[in-house]
């Protein structure tokens, strides 16, 4: 069951776009003090800046803590090792259980750290368990049970607090289920990852449809945004290597060529009459990402101004796109508009411009070497003398 009730959660998100509605000018402040009386909860909340020093601060003690502990009881055994794990999982769980239930914290950093340090110990836990039952060198075994205990763990977190990175953490370790065994075909791999964020996006599609709050419905929407971006990652085999491993057969190269195409377009048209923005930002996305990786596809040589031309046609469609929406009549069409109605919308954009900055490579640079001469590599005297002279 989740700890945290709907109502109170849907009070927190509103108190959020009551302050995106005073900036913009859709409400005064007299109107937004008014209303932030009605949308008030007990839930105890941080700065995204406290929100992570206390996490960090939780995960060093919680990693000292289970270093002591794992020192003094001075265990040899896997399957000692893989109980005790199991049993430090718990107890972290329970306290973060504890933490909101007696203190009432939401997204306080604390209780998070917690709750996925406890998922990562149960597969921890589970992986050596496996590794001492089964006896193998290969570790397909254990890694495939560390999976799947990561997967039911980052489920539990979700439903018991709501995290939904804990969600799309589910989504992942079930998709690398068979990364580490090496009797499956790279092909086979890929497909199962696919197959998975395939069933979880359906999932969330149907649990957005019938959602009855804007809680579930936007963790519906995060869910099946990740699941299609999985799904897309997993089978592009030029944009995405690791951990699949070897290249694959022509037969999926070229079929994942003609699905990476198809994809943009109907995650695009899906968001569009569904009116899912983080759906349409993935869209875009995998629209680009295909673009970029066509030559490679296709055997093409890169050009140095590749980048350049692409800049050009990603300027020239969003100056087209806008003009056209604004165009319209009161500067929309169809629901959709370019201008910036709050000021949280802008923080995709600040994040992508930070990101151009981070993700620039490094200039090299080329550094002739003089040809060597009579005259080079001297060791005692001046003017190049040497065993030469």
């Amino acid at each position: 069951m989740k700890l945290y009730g709907v109502e109170d959660e849907v009070r927190l998100g509103l108190a959020r776009d009551l302050r995106d509605w005073r900036k913009a000018g859709l409400l005064t402040a007299d109107e937004e003090v008014q209303l932030q009386a009605d949308v008030t909860t007990d839930l105890r909340r941080a700065k995204i800046m406290l929100r992570l020093g206390l996490a960090a601060f939780a995960l060093i003690a919680g990693a000292a803590a289970i270093g002591l502990v794992f020192l003094v009881t001075s265990l040899d055994s896997e399957v000692a090792v893989s109980i005790t794990a199991f049993g430090l999982g718990a107890v972290a769980f329970g306290a973060a259980t504890a933490i909101v239930t007696r203190f009432r914290m939401y997204r306080y950093g604390v209780e998070e750290a917690l709750a996925l340090g406890a998922v990562g110990l149960w597969g921890v836990g589970a992986g050596l368990l496996a590794s001492g039952i089964f006896r193998t060198n290969s570790g397909a075994d254990a890694w495939f049970f560390a999976m799947a205990a990561v997967t039911a763990g980052c489920a539990v977190a979700y439903r018991r607090f709501g995290f939904q990175y804990a969600a799309v953490g589910a989504i992942v370790a079930a998709a690398l289920l068979p990364m580490a065994s090496n009797a499956v075909d790279v092909e086979f791999k890929r497909l199962f990852a696919v197959l998975v964020c395939t069933a979880a996006f359906v999932y969330a599609s149907r649990v957005r449809q019938e959602a009855d709050d804007d809680v579930t419905r936007a963790d519906a929407e995060v869910i099946r945004a990740a699941a299609a971006a999985g799904a897309y990652l997993a089978l592009n085999s030029v944009l995405l290597a690791e951990p699949f491993g070897r290249q694959v057969d022509s037969w999926y190269r070229w079929s994942s060529w003609l699905v990476t195409w198809l994809l943009p377009f109907l995650l695009g048209r899906t968001a569009v009459i569904e009116r899912d923005p983080l759906l349409l930002r993935v869209a875009i996305a995998t629209g680009l990402a295909s673009l970029v990786s066509n030559k490679a596809y296709l055997g093409w040589p890169r050009q140095p101004w590749d980048p350049m031309l692409l800049g050009v046609l990603l300027v020239a469609g969003a100056l087209v796109l806008r003009r056209w929406l604004s165009s319209g009549e009161g500067g929309e069409r169809n629901g959709f508009t370019a201008r910036q109605l709050v000021e949280s919308e802008g923080a995709t954009i600040r994040l992508a411009s930070v990101a151009s900055v981070g993700v620039q490579p490094a200039p090299t640079r080329a550094v002739a070497t003089p040809d060597d001469t009579t005259f080079s590599g001297g060791r005692s005297g001046g003017a190049g003398a040497g065993t030469s002279f």
